[in-house]
């Protein structure tokens, strides 16, 4: 802010205006940020960038709502925060979904990995003890103890959302599996398939084939089977 004042005014008397004008200025910054977070749907992810305002004054805001136990403000990450049930609420004592926190930060091509992917798809009653989540590339630092990140490799994979990932997971450990191959694809023909993956995101057939197509250790016999479910998965769709 330039002063622009008479004479008169000496020096000091000039900083005070600047530091009272910044300070309002900061104090108005402050709020509309607050009422941003405060106003946010509980259960909502958001990440520090997301605040509206400069980030000299969103880091403030986001520091001092996630001491308050009474905000539902949680710091799950480094810039990824999680807007809960203000206290009082009966989902107060609700903590986060650390799987879903893995998956925002794991980035483009991550998914359920493993025993994890199985079971979501109901492929397998084997419950793993642990989150399960693949990364493409280096993972970052798990948000909690209760999460383990598999590196993959598969670059195509970054086309992919979560649950195609995780489709695509769950092929690869077919030979793990107690469910018989046919009990499957009918858990794709009857619908219950995509409900099991509750973020709700579309399975694209021909973006799981193409993928597959340079997943590692993907047999002559894997990629017949990811044929059939892309098949099951369109027929699907036409029948919806």
């Amino acid at each position: 802010m330039k002063c622009n004042v008479s004479r008169r005014f000496q020096r000091s008397e000039c900083a005070f205006l600047q530091h009272w004008y910044s300070g309002r200025m900061s104090k108005s910054e402050s709020a509309e940020a607050k009422d941003w977070i405060v106003g946010l749907e509980p259960g909502t992810w958001f990440w520090s960038q997301d605040v509206p305002g400069r980030r000299g004054i969103a880091h403030p805001v986001l520091s001092r709502l996630s001491n308050d136990d009474a905000s539902g403000v949680q710091r799950v990450a480094k810039g990824l925060y999680w807007r809960g049930w203000p206290e009082g609420h009966d989902l107060a004592s609700m903590p986060p979904d650390y799987t879903i926190a893995a998956l925002l930060l794991a980035g483009s091509g991550a998914g359920l990995a493993d025993w994890d992917a199985l079971n979501r798809l109901r492929w397998s009653t084997q419950v793993p003890c642990k989150a399960m989540i693949s990364t493409l590339g280096p993972p970052p630092k798990p948000p909690h103890p209760t999460v383990i990140y598999k590196q993959r490799n598969n670059q195509r994979r970054a086309e992919l959302n979560w649950s195609e990932v995780t489709v695509l997971e769950a092929l690869g450990m077919l030979w793990m599996t107690e469910a018989l191959w046919h009990e499957c694809l009918e858990s794709i023909h009857n619908g219950r398939f995509t409900t099991y993956l509750r973020w709700g995101l579309p399975i694209r057939a021909n973006m799981l084939e193409w993928a597959a197509e340079t997943e590692e250790d993907m047999t002559v016999e894997s990629l017949h089977q990811v044929g059939e479910v892309a098949a099951a998965i369109n027929k699907a769709e036409e029948a919806a």
